[in-house]
């Protein structure tokens, strides 16, 4: 009886052996493919990312996705690392989805890559794993993506041109031009951009041009703004200056513009010598 006991249990153990082998034999590796990458927001210190990826269960039998680990490097050197439980069910034959946020801060990058001080944009990579609750035990799938991401930079604005229109002993008709560059690799959306332009020493033009303006990426856009001078109220100084051949300028204001997350209202300041066109 006591031999019959153990070849009953021998033939159990093989049994469950050979189960184990043939459902390790025919359950499928999940796989995780990237989906998308989002800029969820952007100032001038920081920008604000999203990932999302897509993890797919090839098998009859659904799984679960505890969780994630994740390397973000950026310029080749590494910057950021994490992980986050996640408890996501993959039903069988099916796919989902998980997200892995990400904040760059430009102070933190610029310290670690010397290299990227005064960029619009770095290079990336971010790989890791995902831990899969499978019938056979746990498992890691690998996954990686490569991109280029953009640092947000300040738009240059300058006083472009000063042209007099026409000049009398009352008053003087005037046109300046205000040239906006966009250094980054992003269209920019300004929605609201007001100036206060100064000649000499004279507050001669404060208000708010009507309209957005978009300026390309890497490109640049003008503003023709009229002036109206009255000598009455201005002195007759002013009128001296600009009968002459240049004058000295103050051009100062803020400009908003439209981005990933929210607005941006971000100050601009330029001062200098200009000769008048007549």
């Amino acid at each position: 009886m006591r031999n019959l006991w153990i070849k009953v249990i021998l033939v159990a153990v093989w049994v469950a052996l050979a189960s184990c082998a043939t459902v390790k034999d025919m359950f499928q590796e999940p796989k995780v493919d990237f989906d998308s990458m989002s800029i969820t927001g952007v100032t001038l210190k920081n920008t604000d990312m999203e990932f999302t990826f897509n993890i797919f269960n090839p098998n009859a039998l659904g799984v679960t996705f505890s969780d994630y680990e994740y390397h973000l490097e950026i310029n080749d050197h590494s910057f950021l690392s994490g992980s986050q439980p996640q408890g996501i069910e993959v039903p069988a034959k099916g796919t989902n989805q998980f997200k892995i946020p990400a904040t760059v801060n430009y102070s933190d990058l610029a310290s670690s890559v010397q290299s990227l001080v005064g960029k619009s944009e770095a290079p990336y990579r971010l790989h890791g794993s995902a831990a899969v609750k499978t019938p056979i035990g746990a498992i890691n799938v690998p996954f990686s993506h490569s991109g280029t991401l953009p640092l947000l930079k300040k738009p240059n604005v300058r006083l472009a041109s000063l042209k007099i229109d026409e000049i009398s002993l009352l008053n003087a008709s005037l046109l300046f031009d205000i040239e906006v560059e966009n250094p980054n690799i992003l269209e920019l959306d300004i929605v609201n951009f007001n100036h206060n332009f100064s000649i000499s020493g004279n507050s001669v033009a404060e208000s708010v041009p009507s309209g957005p303006m978009k300026i390309r990426k890497k490109g640049t856009s003008t503003l023709s703004i009229p002036i109206q001078i009255d000598f009455l109220k201005l002195g007759t100084t002013l009128r001296s200056v600009l009968n002459g051949g240049s004058t000295d300028y103050q051009l100062g204001g803020n400009i908003e513009i439209k981005l990933p997350g929210g607005n941006l209202s971000m100050p601009y300041d330029h001062s200098g010598s200009i000769d008048l066109q007549k």
